[in-house]
């Protein structure tokens, strides 16, 4: 790297110390995150499982529609919306903001600000993500994709939200790193970013009530502000922490990582306005003109990737939690190319409305960020317990069984939606024979599910028996502690 660049880059503030000390050592910043983030992560792990049980029995009943059709809590149109939220909401959010909060606590060398707090707020998310669950299951959906909870949770998240966020916001305000590490700027930004597209979009759809299209424009703009850009910011940080540390050298450009940053922000929410939809001309040709500032987001953290990391690729891969995040970092890339390339007019036409979709969403969602926070919860977690492990081997059968859950669901999935909607294309074939030829894909992606729902509970296991001997340890030494006899003091001492 040569003089000129290396004045733009940023390096790795847990390798640099000349830019200044920290009064808390990395043993004080994980104990200021070890209640909340730890919290954090096993309860996203449990709505992780609950949601892999809801999303395989929504495919079996694809191939099954009589499977506890008598039962009106789980009909497809009910199920099908528990899987969605409970990932999203139950699984993705938290985890986010866990991953967050110990990034942000180490990389500003500052501990965590009121976690007590935001332990709090985790507490009554997990009660407000089971009433919304239990509305949807009881038929008061909204139909809002995404947003199907009942409306009357919105506000219970909203508040649940700004526990957990203000105090990472003072946590950063009160940082000791006069210069932060770019990742910084990414979760700063994610965190004001989920309140402002969530609190938007329920504002619109639940309480002014929008008619017509409207609805789904508000709703295909709020899926795509959070797929895109919230779990993108996040998602992304992880992915340059890791770059940075795996290279042991500091990240290419720092000026290239703010135009990713500035460029995700401006033109990352536009997308996924289909050229079917009902809608004026200008919607949809907007939505794929943003596409190509994706296109060049992809080009620009190609290029801070391959020179930061260029010659310790290897290194990805000598550790698990390391494969997480190489595989979520090579499906963002993916999924850029297939949002960019099915946002043109003549392809879109064909995958609009199909199976197409739903590969799409999960590649982002699962692909990109969920296999992104395995990695980095991996890592995590036995610095906050100061604990390995207790089934070490069970993090390999994790990455492949999450691995080939993606591949199984995606790839068959999208070959089903190009199968089906070229069929669909043709005047003289009726819907049933368009569907007819993609169901043996559609039977291929429930072994996916099946992979996932497995890979789910292998991270439950490990995690809720970790969190069990953290527990017990610290109930031990709390015990210990207070039965230490105390030096005897003489009165009028």
């Amino acid at each position: 790297m040569n003089s000129s660049e290396s004045s733009q880059s940023s390096g790795h503030p847990e390798a640099e110390q000349a830019r200044g000390q920290s009064p808390w050592s990395a043993a004080d910043l994980d104990e200021s995150c070890q209640m909340p983030v730890l919290y954090l992560f096993v309860s996203a792990g449990f709505w992780l499982v609950i949601s892999s049980i809801f999303g395989l029995l929504a495919t079996l009943k694809l191939h099954a529609p009589g499977l506890l059709a008598d039962i009106p809590w789980f009909t497809y149109g009910r199920v099908w919306p528990v899987f969605w939220n409970a990932l999203v909401y139950g699984f993705a959010v938290p985890g986010g903001i866990g991953v967050s909060l110990w990034l942000l606590a180490r990389l500003t060398r500052q501990c965590l600000v009121l976690p007590w707090m935001i332990f709090m707020g985790a507490l009554f998310w997990n009660v407000g993500i089971l009433i919304g669950l239990l509305g949807i299951l009881s038929g008061l959906t909204t139909g809002h994709a995404w947003l199907e909870m009942p409306h009357y949770t919105n506000v219970i998240l909203f508040v649940c939200y700004a526990f957990m966020a203000i105090p990472a916001v003072m946590t950063f305000v009160w940082r000791n790193e006069e210069d932060p590490y770019p990742s910084i700027w990414f979760l700063f930004l994610a965190l004001f970013w989920f309140p402002w597209a969530y609190a938007g979009a329920c504002y619109l759809l639940n309480f002014v009530g929008l008619r017509g299209v409207m609805q789904a424009v508000a709703d295909w703009w709020y899926i795509h502000n959070l797929g895109t850009i919230y779990f993108g910011l996040i998602g992304l940080a992880v992915l340059f922490y890791f770059a940075a540390k795996v290279a042991e050298r500091p990240l290419y450009s720092r000026y290239q990582v703010m135009l990713i940053l500035w460029l995700l922000a401006l033109f990352g929410s536009w997308g996924d306005v289909p050229h079917g939809a009902p809608v004026p001309a200008w919607l949809p040709n907007l939505s794929a003109v943003t596409n190509l500032f994706v296109i060049l987001v992809l080009l620009v953290l190609a290029n801070v990737l391959h020179r930061t990391v260029s010659g310790h690729y290897g290194s990805f891969l000598k550790s698990v939690p390391y494969r997480f995040v190489l595989f979520g970092g090579v499906a963002f890339f993916v999924a850029g190319i297939v949002d960019f390339v099915t946002a043109i007019k003549p392809v879109s036409t064909i995958v609009e409305l199909t199976e197409f979709t739903q590969a799409q969403s999960l590649l982002r969602v699962y692909g990109f960020f969920a296999m992104t926070l395995f990695g980095a919860l991996y890592f995590i977690v036995p610095r906050l317990a100061r604990m390995e492990w207790p089934f070490p081997r069970l993090i390999s059968v994790h990455f492949w069984l999450a691995a080939l859950g993606v591949v199984l669901y995606v790839v068959p999935l999208a070959i089903s939606g190009i199968v089906q909607g070229g069929l669909l294309q043709q005047a003289d074939v009726e819907f049933m024979q368009a569907v007819e030829p993609s169901l043996i894909y559609m039977r291929i992606s429930t072994i996916g599910d099946v992979f996932f729902l497995l890979g789910h509970v292998v991270l439950f296991l490990n995690l809720g028996v970790l969190y069990y001997r953290y527990a017990f340890a610290d109930w031990v030494a709390t015990i210990v502690n207070s039965t230490q006899p105390t030096e005897a003091v003489e009165v009028g001492a």
